[in-house]
């Protein structure tokens, strides 16, 4: 790695660092101020973005760090219609599957047609269950079924990481980044289940104390989930 490719993914990591603690101390003391703490936030994957394309002439291959750049890519266009488009939370979610969609090929790049296979079978699915829901007493509204299919593709793409690093797929840091990063990116979309299941207006102190800490967890484990997937295209050994 260049002294000047350092530098600049230093610069980056540290910029991140101080949006992260920025939105964060907002999101804790000041929640009259969300707005200004999700600009931050959607700074702050931009900011993740563009360590991909820093990452470009010392990746591990030119097709890895073309597939991480396009994930990224639908991650921010995903991120902007949640932090800005309340309206469109389906267009967001639906964006995000797309993203994990890239993820999966560029974890399983000889299974391309495995991973569409899988993937389109897990749309017909959800597509199958809202149409069977959709003339039933127990409609159910079709946000709850494209969370289900974001969700499924989430959980297979942590399998994956999983086993890139069991079988040595990727070298080791750069999978054992990817295996922390869908950790962690499964604990912020679990308290994204919770905030969105648990009324915000109850008289159950518990309830309301799970409800207000996984609003605040949400994005504590999102962001540095993906700088983890973002440093994982990184070639350290260049």
């Amino acid at each position: 790695m260049t002294k000047r490719t350092y530098l600049e993914i230093k610069t980056i990591l540290i910029i991140l660092f101080a949006v992260y603690v920025s939105f964060m101390i907002m999101d804790i003391f000041y929640s009259n101020l969300f707005i200004y703490s999700n600009y931050l936030k959607f700074i702050g994957i931009v900011l993740v973005g563009v360590l991909t394309f820093v990452e470009r002439k010392h990746s591990i291959s030119i097709k890895d760090i073309n597939l991480l750049n396009l994930a990224m890519i639908l991650t921010i266009i995903s991120d902007y219609f949640l932090l800005f488009e309340g309206n469109n939370y389906i267009i967001g979610i639906g964006i995000f599957s797309l993203a994990h969609l890239i993820h999966g090929i560029r974890m399983e790049k000889n299974k391309t047609k495995v991973i569409f296979i899988r993937y389109i079978s897990y749309l017909i699915i959800t597509i199958t269950l809202y149409s069977v829901f959709l003339d039933t007493p127990y409609e159910i509204d079709l946000i709850v079924f494209v969370s289900l299919f974001y969700f499924a593709n989430l959980l297979s793409n942590l399998l994956r990481a999983l086993d890139v690093y069991r079988h040595n797929k990727f070298p080791l840091i750069n999978s054992s980044l990817l295996v922390a990063g869908f950790i962690l990116f499964l604990l912020c979309d679990i308290n994204v289940a919770i905030y969105n299941v648990v009324p915000l207006n109850t008289a159950n102190i518990f309830l309301y104390i799970l409800s207000d800490l996984s609003l605040r967890l949400m994005w504590f484990f999102y962001l540095p989930s993906q700088i983890f997937i973002a440093l994982s295209g990184l070639d350290f050994e260049y």
